[in-house]
């Protein structure tokens, strides 16, 4: 099983900015899909705040977090967009113009936070 890459690994994945908040899945199938789309099962969040959205097949809202999309590389960007594609069965352009428009949810269940540099946020 894949595992995770240590601090030093996370800069030569994403974007080479400063970044305070990360997110780590713990389920075993959800740590495979983000190791393969992400190179790691720990991804850069907008916030370490939970939120409720309507997430498709979830009958309430469901407590997420969201990626950070502008701290992934271009190629972890097309990555999750083909994985989106073949999971749902939906067109690459929407799922591009979708992840603009809305963002990405990441399901918070099974996962935990870091918050790098938590001085900063005292």
């Amino acid at each position: 099983m894949p595992t995770s890459l240590s601090s030093n690994q996370q800069s030569e994945i994403f974007n080479p900015r400063s970044h305070d908040f990360w997110l780590e899945v713990l389920d075993p199938q959800r740590v495979i899909d983000f190791t393969a789309v992400f190179g790691s099962a720990r991804v850069p969040i907008k916030s370490p705040i939970v939120t409720l959205a309507g997430i498709p097949g979830k009958n309430s809202p469901t407590r997420i977090y969201e990626l950070a999309l502008d701290q992934i590389t271009p190629d972890q960007r097309s990555r999750l967009i083909d994985f989106i594609a073949l999971k749902f069965s939906l067109p690459r352009p929407d799922i591009d113009e979708d992840l603009d428009r809305i963002g990405m949810p990441i399901l918070a269940e099974n996962t935990v936070i870091t918050i790098d540099h938590a001085q900063r946020w005292l």
